[in-house]
């Protein structure tokens, strides 16, 4: 069995949640059969980590010339590669697509499937946040409609012809249901934890991030995600009013300038009076990231579209309990051993879960350790591969017996029989 696990990606946004799950997915599975990693970069380079062979393949877009003073939005369905080439020249028995936006060039990777009449399997990052692209990004009626063109109809179409899909969790049944998945298309290939965020930190990496970013001591909320809308940092500045006793709030990740950080605040209603003890990091590296994870007291994701976010299971497997939302395949994760869940886009019922945990540290102190512990258990991304691997058999086996079907049969007919 040879596999090429590809990841659509673009030079906007290379690092995502899908990216980073991809590439541990392929890492582990590249221990179990012959896999070779293709993603979509800035750049062409190729190098090797473990057993995987990793192709970085440099993006083209006929509108770069134009890329300084053109929309995000109009650039990035337009990112292409030639990922498509490498399926074709190759010699590989199915093809394993991890993201699917910039949608077209996902497409296009598919169609090079179809085209060597070989198997393909999508892994279902994102699908909860790309069939609802335009209503968890606000787009008004023009912009929808580009979004169905770009983005909702290609996804619709790759997904309608894999031959299977990987869900991330068993949360999404009814989502694949109105794709028009069937349950025997289905393989559950949970994401896993990084290894990385499963061991302490160094004490002077803690005392390097408690000195850059002012961490105190006393009760400690973080937020981390990519701060996109949907993503749910508003919601978690706006319960910030409501939460009771001294505290401090630490927003870790990057925003696109300083003005839409200020405006998240104003529309808040947060000044400096009423929260201040808040602190925005900007980007942090993994290894900042991972001490924040041991200088805070409690995990706050109010998430209103993720899949699966791998930042619940990070925050998880370094001990902290989680307060998030019912959305995606949060709940398939954060049971209430671990947390509180509550709906989405409700700022009040996130401070009254916040409150809740903070006046009861043990209580904390327990959902932390059994967080630890599920992860451990049930989070692994070894774990993970052998149910690729076993998804990618079942894949295989009913391809090549759904061809041997279709083949003309070469044993003459009746009509055609020499007589005995």
């Amino acid at each position: 069995m040879k596999v090429l696990a590809v990841i659509i990606a673009h030079p906007l946004r290379k690092i995502s949640g899908a990216t980073n799950a991809g590439r541990e997915l392929s890492i582990a599975t590249a221990n179990l059969v012959d896999l070779e990693l293709a993603i979509m970069w800035d750049r062409d380079e190729v190098f090797t980590i473990g057993k995987l062979k990793v192709w970085h393949v440099r993006c083209t877009n006929p509108l770069s010339a134009a890329a300084s003073w053109l929309p995000r939005s109009a650039l990035v369905p337009l990112y292409d590669s030639p990922i498509p080439k490498v399926i074709q020249k190759g010699d590989y028995d199915l093809v394993h697509i991890h993201n699917l936006i910039p949608a077209f060039a996902a497409e296009r990777v598919a169609r090079a499937c179809r085209r060597r009449n070989i198997p393909y399997v999508v892994s279902a990052h994102g699908f909860n946040e790309q069939s609802r692209y335009a209503q968890l990004n606000g787009f008004g009626r023009f912009k929808s409609a580009l979004a169905d063109v770009a983005v909702m109809r290609p996804f619709r179409r790759i997904v309608k012809r894999a031959a299977a899909i990987f869900a991330l969790s068993d949360c999404e049944g009814e989502l694949l249901a109105s794709l028009g998945v069937d349950d025997d298309r289905v393989h559950l290939v949970t994401n896993g934890v990084n290894e990385f965020y499963l061991e302490p930190p160094a004490p002077a990496e803690v005392v390097a991030v408690r000195e850059k970013f002012a961490i105190g001591f006393g009760p400690r909320l973080l937020f981390m995600g990519s701060l996109h809308a949907y993503k749910g940092v508003d919601v978690f500045l706006q319960s910030l009013r409501d939460v009771r006793g001294p505290f401090q709030a630490v927003v870790a990740g990057q925003f696109k300038s300083d003005d839409e950080r200020v405006s998240l605040l104003r529309k808040a209603g947060i000044d400096g009076g009423a929260v201040p003890r808040l602190v925005f990091t900007g980007a942090v590296s993994d290894e900042e990231l991972r001490a924040l994870y041991h200088l805070t007291d409690l995990f706050v994701y109010p998430t209103r579209g993720d899949t699966f976010p791998l930042v619940v299971l990070e925050a998880m497997a370094s001990g902290l309990p989680v307060v998030s939302t019912t959305v995606g395949g949060v709940p398939f994760v954060v049971g209430p051993e671990q947390g509180a869940l509550v709906p989405p886009g409700d700022p009040r019922a996130v401070a009254d879960a916040v409150n809740a945990l903070l006046v009861d540290p043990e209580r904390r102190r327990r959902m932390g350790e059994s967080a630890k512990a599920k992860i451990r258990e049930r989070f692994r991304w070894s774990a993970s591969a052998k149910r690729a691997v076993e998804g990618y058999r079942i894949v295989l086996e009913r391809w090549r017996s759904s061809r041997e079907k279709n083949q003309p049969s070469s044993e003459p007919s009746a009509g055609e029989r020499a007589p005995c």
